[in-house]
């Protein structure tokens, strides 16, 4: 394997990467989903807060004590129930709104199981698509960071026999980039980025100096 990567993808455009939802109809059904669940859940939610604090509204207490007392009067006398009762029992409507929240939860986990299981696939199906793109990509910066470190090997060796002469070489304005660390040291920025390069098969050595 050479130490640069030459080869050259198709004319391509970052605005032709298609997206999670241009390559998979389950990404698209699932947020449709998650998001309706998310609103009844929100709703849900606000009913349930609203019958809490309606169980210690004391005149909401007072109101559905003579409002039940309607209802049994009616009942005993075989009249027509009063309309308007159907939340005299607040208790069992707390109970069905917390068991429909549960339920709900539970969906939205395994919703969310889902759409991180289509998102991979997905997302693998894009990977594949753009794979020569980032090859190319890669093999220039790997390229461009060898260039700069034997630059930066010469400028050292160049400016250390400007200084073993004793030539105060100030006035030509020293350039080294010192952001990239010591250009012998394996640990710097480009010894680290060459030698993860090697290791994910991207490069066959690093240069002797960063051994």
């Amino acid at each position: 394997m050479p130490n640069t990567l030459s080869a050259k993808s198709e004319k391509f455009s970052i605005d032709n990467i298609p997206s999670l939802r241009d390559v998979s109809k389950d990404i698209v059904a699932l947020e449709r989903k998650l998001a309706e669940i998310t609103v009844d859940r929100t709703r849900l939610e606000a009913e349930r807060v609203y019958i809490r604090k309606e169980t210690i509204d004391p005149n909401a207490i007072i109101a559905r004590h003579k409002a039940k007392q309607a209802a049994d009067v009616a009942a005993i006398l075989g009249d027509e129930i009063p309309t308007g009762n159907d939340h005299i029992d607040l208790s069992a409507d707390h109970s069905r709104v917390v068991a429909q929240i549960e339920a709900l939860d539970k969906a939205l986990r395994e919703g969310r199981r889902r759409f991180d299981i289509a998102k991979r696939e997905a997302s693998a199906v894009i990977s594949a698509q753009v794979k020569d793109h980032h090859e190319v990509l890669v093999g220039a910066m790997i390229t461009s960071l060898l260039a700069t470190h034997k630059a930066c090997l010469e400028y050292v060796e160049f400016t250390n026999a400007l200084t073993a002469r004793d030539v105060e070489w100030g006035n030509l304005v020293p350039m080294f980039p010192r952001f990239i660390g010591d250009p012998n040291d394996r640990y710097s920025a480009i010894g680290w980025y060459l030698h993860t390069a090697v290791e994910a098969g991207r490069l066959d050595d690093v240069p002797k100096e960063l051994r």
